[in-house]
């Protein structure tokens, strides 16, 4: 089973890495910006959508389980992980300062320094997180 996930995340990260780099034309100010946070960095979180709330796990397991769930549709399991503090949501436009950025595991790792959760530290998916 391990070996199955590795070479799936293996495979996403291949395919990926070919979308990150300048275009032919020439470069822009936001093709130089590297792909990966720093730690201390001051970052917005927001999904596609600028009022959709970003889910936020409590550590890396929670993390896995939580997007296993949402690509599941697994609203139960969602809701378990919830009621359980393992999981919650924060509000788009909720600053948060980068702990650490797993760029193989597509996760930030970030303390919440806005919001209702503020000073909650947490994982969140790193397309959810903006400079």
């Amino acid at each position: 089973m391990a070996r199955f996930y590795l070479l799936g995340v293996l495979l996403v990260a291949l395919s990926l890495s070919g979308c990150s780099g300048p275009s032919a034309g020439g470069t822009s100010a936001a093709a130089a910006e590297p792909d990966w946070f720093r730690a201390g960095e001051i970052v917005t979180l927001s999904g596609s959508e600028a009022t959709t709330p970003v889910l936020v796990a409590g550590d890396g397991a929670s993390y896995d389980r939580l997007m296993t769930c949402a690509a599941a549709q697994d609203t139960i399991g969602l809701a378990g992980m919830f009621l359980a503090g393992a999981a919650w949501q924060t509000p788009a436009g909720t600053r948060a300062r980068v702990l650490d950025h797993q760029i193989l595991g597509f996760r930030v790792e970030v303390r919440l320094e806005s919001g209702p959760e503020a000073g909650r530290a947490g994982f969140v998916a790193d397309h959810l997180v903006h400079r």
